[in-house]
């Protein structure tokens, strides 16, 4: 666990160093930068700006901006499925030593979270927070994640919503029925969150977007046109795009709320959990055989980061 939350440090103060130059930094007081994670559900490289796979391709101008400012990891790799990724993030160990190796697989709560352990090392220096999917306690609507060591959860404890707008929301061990659409509303809980800190925070901001169930986000935050509602039988495609779309927008609305000064001492880094679904699946990852599962690792090898102090470097 050490090794993983050192490795993890190293990559937050350094990696945007390049060909042995040093990084300009604005703010070299501040030594205890924000940390803002995003995970997208089912987003895979065949559909984000900035590969080549795929042709059809989202308005993301929020996610370019983070990525052409900071660096792009093409060597990055998740598993096929959820829970195991994000277990492993919370972890720093392998899927098959937390016991989370599939998407449903629930958590120990023997395991000391990356939350935890960055507090326990620092005398308790950062806020942390988790905002949206969960996805690893199994069955349960019930489970809190404060139980891990984590200051804040809000969002949805289980996996994909039976629908955008009406969705079983948990709060401070709470649940209630949830009806705006679960992708602002994660980022209004975020925002709070964010603007209620006094110290150094931590929030991991983890979107079901752009997973199934596919829907019609509000129409001022997608380009895709005037949607019909989803009905088995239609093209997914522009209604998977607007999903991502919106979720764009809200990062937007949500960076827009931070200061100039928080988000100068502010790291980003954003990630997809695994792999385009295969209903909107486009070239080289549309046919399902042997290599499916070769495939769904493949098209999701990707993470940004940004260190909005650092100069950009291209």
């Amino acid at each position: 666990m050490k090794f993983y939350v050192l490795g993890l440090i190293s990559l937050f103060l350094f990696g945007c160093s390049s060909n042995d130059e040093t990084p300009t930094i604005t703010n070299p007081i501040q030594n205890t930068p924000n940390i803002l994670f995003i995970i997208a559900d089912d987003l895979g490289k065949d559909a984000i700006n900035g590969f080549s796979e795929g042709t059809i391709k989202p308005n993301t101008p929020n996610i370019d901006a983070i990525r052409n400012s900071g660096l792009s990891f093409t060597n990055f790799w998740s598993y096929p499925t959820c829970s195991p990724t994000r277990a492993s993030i919370l972890t720093g160990k392998f899927g098959f030593r937390t016991g989370v190796k599939w998407a449903g697989d629930e958590i120990s709560l023997s395991e000391t979270s990356l939350q935890k352990y960055i507090n326990e090392e620092t005398n308790n220096k950062y806020s942390t927070a988790i905002v949206g999917k969960w996805h690893l306690s199994g069955n349960s609507s019930t489970f809190n994640p404060e139980i891990l060591g984590i200051d804040y959860y809000a969002g949805l404890i289980r996996g994909e919503p039976q629908s955008y707008y009406n969705w079983l929301l948990t709060e401070d061990g709470t649940s209630t029925i949830e009806t705006e659409y679960a992708t602002t509303k994660f980022t209004d809980l975020a925002t709070d969150w964010i603007n209620q800190q006094e110290k150094p925070w931590f929030l991991w901001l983890a979107y079901n977007a752009p997973h199934t169930p596919f829907h019609v986000p509000p129409n001022e935050m997608h380009s895709q046109g005037n949607l019909p509602e989803f009905s088995s039988g239609m093209d997914e495609t522009p209604y998977y795009m607007a999903s991502i779309e919106a979720m764009d927008f809200q990062i937007g609305k949500l960076l827009e709320s931070m200061t100039t000064e928080e988000k100068e001492n502010t790291i980003i880094i954003f990630i997809g959990d695994n792999g385009t679904p295969n209903e909107v699946a486009q070239i080289p990852y549309t046919f399902f055989s042997k290599r499916f599962f070769e495939s769904r690792w493949n098209k999701c090898s990707y993470v940004y980061f940004r260190k909005r102090s650092f100069k950009n470097r291209n």
